[in-house]
């Protein structure tokens, strides 16, 4: 598993590590992630800096593709997004 991080949050990426998960900055990782960590208020824009796998002439990824989780960070501690991670388990589309 590969988790892919925003910008700006390298305090989080630090602790995610330090805990044995292998972490990239978005900015300068340009394969496969599957789980993106982000923290805005907006998602314009947002999948414009990810890669989910290979994708179809509409844009949506296929083949051995299991998605990508994305993980609004904001009000989330790093003890949340651990649970968020392994459980694969997200209460809402974080949106507002």
């Amino acid at each position: 598993m590969i988790i892919g991080i925003q910008s700006g949050l390298e305090e989080l990426m630090a602790e995610l590590q330090s805990k044995g998960y292998p972490v990239k900055v978005m900015d300068n990782y340009i394969n496969h992630v599957d789980v993106y960590i982000y923290s805005s208020n907006k998602v314009e824009g947002l999948l414009q800096q990810v890669d989910c796998g290979p994708t179809n002439s509409y844009g949506n990824c296929y083949g051995d593709s299991h998605g990508m989780l994305m993980i609004n960070a904001r009000g989330k501690n790093v003890k949340d997004i651990e649970y968020i991670i392994n459980s694969r388990c997200y209460s809402k589309l974080d949106l507002l």
